[in-house]
């Protein structure tokens, strides 16, 4: 990996959206961390580890059997190797949290759920790796499926040096077009903008749907209040002869398409935590998860 000077203002992450099954990860012959668990996203703050100029970083994956980590068997063929998307992500010293076990740094519940109104409930973890405090703005925007903002909020926090802190927002959105399963799966997109000094330095965008989903014992489940059958399957793996479970977006999309032709309105998410695209492909398309 070729780097330039890199700013003092600066931190480099290598993120894995799965690595089989136990993985250890080297920076120019500097071991910076260990990722045990096969299925999940994990990163690691390669920084101090980098160089200008040319950098060499190296992987090594096992899928020995270990009694530490699961799964200990099954039905089905514990792979080895990187078989999902690996990247680099360069974020300045003040960013949302990229260390929260993979997540996005940004957590979104929806609530109260109906036509004429919804409650959401925004939690955005913020990470200072400079050496001074910091005063900095979180500004959430709800946006539509035109590109429209619908709402907007603000939170403002102190994050000392070297500290992690938490940013929590909500509101009351009028009028939600709600997600409707199949027949309309709408999407918002809510983007999380961090601001210091006056500009933005990082940038976090989630997908977000509100809907209200209540199981009845005697009757099933209701969607936004109205009763829906759920006919699905149980997706195994989104697997290919000759790749395993090294699947491509498309591959995956594939999937769904035929999912959708059988009618299915719902499926399962089988053993383990599935590509990132999968969820949010489900959501794309309807299906109750």
């Amino acid at each position: 990996v070729q780097f330039d000077a890199k700013a003092p203002s600066e931190r480099t992450f290598v993120e894995f959206d799965g690595a089989a099954v136990v993985a250890d990860i080297w920076v120019n012959g500097t071991h910076v961390g260990r990722h045990e668990g096969a299925y999940a996203r994990f990163r690691f703050d390669i920084t101090d580890a980098l160089k200008a100029g040319s950098n060499e970083i190296a992987v090594r994956t096992s899928n020995a059997k270990t009694d530490s980590v699961a799964p200990l068997g099954g039905d089905f063929t514990v792979f080895g190797g990187l078989f999902r998307k690996v990247r680099l992500v360069s974020v300045a010293d003040a960013h949302f949290d990229m260390m929260d076990y993979g997540g996005p740094g940004l957590y979104l519940t929806p609530s109260k759920v109906t036509s004429k109104s919804a409650m959401l409930d925004a939690v955005a973890r913020v990470s200072n790796a400079s050496k001074e405090s910091k005063s900095l703005t979180v500004r959430l925007s709800l946006i539509d499926a035109t590109g429209a903002v619908v709402k907007t909020f603000n939170s403002a926090l102190k994050v000392a040096a070297g500290a992690e802190g938490t940013a929590a927002l909500n509101g009351t959105i009028s009028r939600p077009h709600l997600w409707n399963g199949v027949t309309d799966p709408y999407l918002y997109t809510v983007r999380a903008d961090l601001i210091s000094n006056g500009a933005v330095v990082d940038t976090v965008e989630q997908p977000l749907g509100f809907r209200d989903v209540r199981i009845d014992p005697n009757n099933g489940l209701y969607l936004n209040g109205r009763h829906v059958a759920v006919h699905g399957v149980n997706l195994f793996h989104s697997g290919r002869p000759e790749k395993g479970l090294a699947v491509s977006d498309a591959d995956i999309d594939q999937d769904m398409a035929i999912m959708r032709d059988i009618g299915a309105n719902g499926l399962r998410f089988v053993h383990f935590q599935h590509p990132p695209h999968a969820y949010d492909k489900a959501d794309q398309d309807g299906f109750l998860v």
